[in-house]
């Protein structure tokens, strides 16, 4: 028997709350408070999770927010686990929609001082079925989200990356669809056509693969399968040039860097920094905020775009 822990309870009754104060609260969010300065690598681990899911992380200039969402009833909702789908609010609730009214009040962009933002999405329920309702809802959106067709990617406000159950077939397909019309191939009848609203996430051994970034925008593993370091006393040697390998080797493929089940600590986000990880995850949106201020107080430079 699956006992939800406490913590778990609280979030869930939180969620009560933002149903009842959040149609609101973006306006006057937007009105009263000056868009902060932006915090390019910040990204908003578990953001359902917080108070105000989404305008939080905006509030503190995080430009990386993530979501994990369930296909239930031909919606998709916001949850960590399935029984959280029960209590929850709807992908389009908590971020598409409040997501495009701050881009609107904020002249098209998420942060001046930041080309991109990102939403990342993961899916848990099943890949293709999840995936086929997921892009007419982001199609709803296309005036904010980075699109690719035809391997032609266009920036705008906000660009979608999908982890968890990806998917993938459809992408891969896509992908061999614009080679083939590279070579003059006629594009078999009946096969989609659809522009890509979103782009996928790659374990590390991607790096090693063919695929375009504009198919795998994005290298996204876990921590300890290929370091050991926690953040506390120096990094090892051996572990910082197998990072910056890494770090450098993906910049030039034309894809982002991030790790998750990372340690929470200044000293590890110090030296992620000086290794050029692109987004560095937290739980704790004004410790990250707080940690960023001091830096630049004390004469370190911001972190490179990614």
């Amino acid at each position: 028997m699956y006992v939800i822990p406490p913590k778990m309870v609280f979030c869930i009754l939180g969620i009560f709350i933002n149903a009842l104060i959040l149609n609101g609260s973006l306006s006057a969010h937007t009105a009263l408070h000056k868009v902060p300065k932006a915090l390019k690598d910040g990204h908003s681990h578990n953001d359902y999770y917080r108070r105000r899911p989404l305008l939080d992380a905006l509030e503190n200039g995080f430009c990386s927010v993530e979501a994990d969402v369930f296909l239930h009833k031909g919606k998709l909702m916001v949850g960590h686990i399935k029984a959280e789908v029960f209590f929850a609010r709807s992908l389009e609730e908590l971020y598409l929609a409040p997501l495009k009214k701050w881009v609107e009040e904020h002249d098209g962009c998420v942060f001046p001082d930041a080309p991109h933002f990102y939403l990342w999405i993961e899916l848990k329920s099943d890949a293709q079925e999840t995936w086929n309702a997921l892009l007419p809802l982001l199609k709803k959106y296309e005036s904010i989200l980075t699109v690719t067709e035809d391997g032609k990617t266009t920036k705008r406000a906000v660009q979608v990356i999908l982890t968890g159950n990806r998917p993938m077939r459809e992408f891969y397909r896509l992908e061999k669809e614009n080679h083939l019309e590279k070579q003059n191939v006629k594009r078999e009848e009946g096969s989609g056509d659809n522009p890509l609203y979103a782009t996928l996430d790659g374990r590390l051994e991607e790096l090693d693969g063919a695929r375009p970034s504009w198919v795998i925008r994005a290298i996204n593993d876990k921590w300890s399968n290929h370091f050991t370091w926690r953040g506390k006393g120096e990094f090892p040697p051996q572990e910082r040039q197998k990072l910056e390998k890494i770090v450098e080797k993906a910049h030039a493929q034309g894809r982002i860097v991030r790790f998750w089940g990372t340690p929470q600590n200044e000293n590890f986000w110090r030296v992620m920094r000086e290794c050029k990880v692109d987004l560095l995850g937290t739980d704790h949106l004004e410790k990250f905020r707080n940690f960023t201020n001091a830096e630049l107080r004390d004469g370190e430079s911001e972190p490179a775009e990614p």
